[in-house]
This record gives C-alpha cells, structure tokens and sequence, in this order.
C-alpha cells in the first residue's frame, strides 16, 4: 500500500441500504525478523510501549508484542490525515483503543490481535471493527470449551463436523465469536455463548448456514495460513477487504512520540508502507 487513505465511508443510517466499506487486515510473522532487526523496531517504540515490552518473562513473548504495536502504530500513522502523521489513541471503559482525534484521524477504527508468532490489524474508516487470531491447537478439549462458550446451534453442528475437521471447525467459531465480541468493544467481557457466529466454512449444509454476523454486523473468516484460523467483524451489513502483508519501514523514527496506548498525544511521522497489496484470500 502507497501513502493513501482508506476511501471513505459513511456509517449506515436507520433504515438505509448497505455501505461497502473498505477495512484493511495487516498480518507479520515476527519469526521473520532478526533479532537485531527487532532491537531497532523496539527503539522506534513510545517509550510506554517500551516499558509494556520490557515486562515480558522471554524475549519471544517480547518480541511479539514489539513487532506487534509497531505494525499497529505504522499502520496507523500510514493514515493520519496531517504530514507529521499527528493523532491521540484513548480507551474506552472496556479498554478497547481508539484513535481519538485530530480531524479526519478521529473516524479511524482499528483492532489488534496476535497469536503464536502472527500479529494482525484491522482498520478502517468510520466503521467498527474487530479481528482475532488463534494458533490451532489440537491439544485443548473442544468439546468442553464449546459447552462453556458456544450456542446450542453452534455445538450441535460442531458434533456434524467430522472429526478430521473438527479442531479447525471449533478455531473457526470461536475466532468469529471473538472478533465480533472485540467490535462490539465488550470482548470476552461479554459471555461468548450469548453470541451466535457459525462455523464459517465448515458449517454443516443439513443445519442451515447462519447469517454472517447478528443484525447490524457482518462478519468472515481469513485465510492466514496453515496453522492459523482468523476472522474478522465489521459494523454494517457489508464491507470490502484487503489482506496485506506488513513490510516494517527501512527507517523509522518516533522520537517525537510522546505515547502510543494509552491518552497522550502521538506524532507519527508519515511514511510509505511497502506490501503486497493483493486482496485476500477469503474463507466463508
């Protein structure tokens, strides 16, 4: 993606048709930088962000969240509607960041999730948005979390799925559920089994295939590789996607940057993001 801003469009109005609006999906594995490569990425960091890393027990886990906000914050500062790249990210009363202003910047909408070496973020324009990563674990027993967190209709057509397919199908649900929960800006704050979400791809024929998303969401599953399952939720009834791959800039530098997550004002200097820029790979 060049230095552009996501097309506008307007949030949906009672009563009116839908708004195809355009949401981004950015992905890295951080496996993929070296770890003196990951040393200068944390350099660039706002110093809170700095801090947050430093916590971490092992430098995996560290590493991780380093390339994680740092593609959350180039991602971001890609699109600040200023040169300097000028925005404030705030949180809500669930702890959800949003990009608080100034200007054109306020209606960006974004959300961060990352699982294993994968990070992923979703933004958009004026439009609510949530997205969720998880590594398939074959280890866990599906069938007892899916009695905690699933609908009655979700286990019983996860008990029609065949078994080869089963751990993925239940990856399936519940990232779907997630990332609807996230949109909704409640999280896993809200119980899971409340939330109808299907099995995306893997929704048995003989159950009826579920509405993408309850009403006013629209909702799908990724496609982020082997071992992986994602899924997206958008507010509206419709929207129009692009997955990218994240190229971390040659040269970054946020000396000027106050904070990034919490409430203080952040300068982002404006850049060009290098990636593929091909649409994804969708599974529904």
């Amino acid at each position: 993606m060049s230095d552009q801003s996501i097309p506008e469009c307007e949030a949906p109005a009672s009563g009116t048709g839908p708004c195809n609006a355009a949401v981004e999906v950015w992905w890295y594995d951080s496996t993929e930088m070296g770890s003196a490569d990951i040393e200068s990425l944390a350099r660039t960091l706002p110093a809170d962000q700095q801090v947050a890393a430093a916590r971490f027990g092992n430098d995996v886990l560290r590493n991780r969240h380093v390339v994680a906000h740092a593609m959350t914050l180039d991602v971001l500062g890609s699109h600040a509607d200023r040169p300097e790249g000028r925005f404030v990210l705030t949180r809500d009363s669930y702890g959800k960041p949003h990009v608080a202003g100034p200007g054109r910047a306020r209606r960006l909408r974004f959300n961060l999730a990352h699982s294993g070496a994968m990070a992923v973020v979703a933004i958009s324009d004026g439009r609510e948005v949530g997205v969720d990563i998880e590594r398939v674990r074959p280890d866990i027993d599906i069938a007892g979390l899916a009695r905690l967190c699933f609908t009655e209709r979700e286990i019983a057509a996860l008990a029609q799925v065949s078994q080869a397919d089963r751990v993925a199908a239940f990856f399936s649900c519940w990232t779907r559920k997630e990332a609807l929960l996230k949109a909704q800006g409640t999280g896993l704050l809200s119980p899971p089994a409340d939330v109808q979400a299907g099995l995306g791809r893997y929704e048995p024929q003989r159950t009826g295939r579920p509405q993408e998303g309850p009403e006013g969401w629209a909702m799908t599953s990724l496609d982020l590789g082997a071992g992986y399952a994602g899924a997206i939720a958008v507010e509206g009834t419709a929207f129009k996607l692009t997955l990218h791959r994240w190229r971390p800039p040659a040269d970054q530098r946020r000396d000027d940057v106050s904070s990034a997550f919490p409430t203080e004002l952040a300068d982002h200097k404006r850049r060009t993001i290098h990636a593929n820029n091909r649409p994804s790979s969708i599974i529904h």
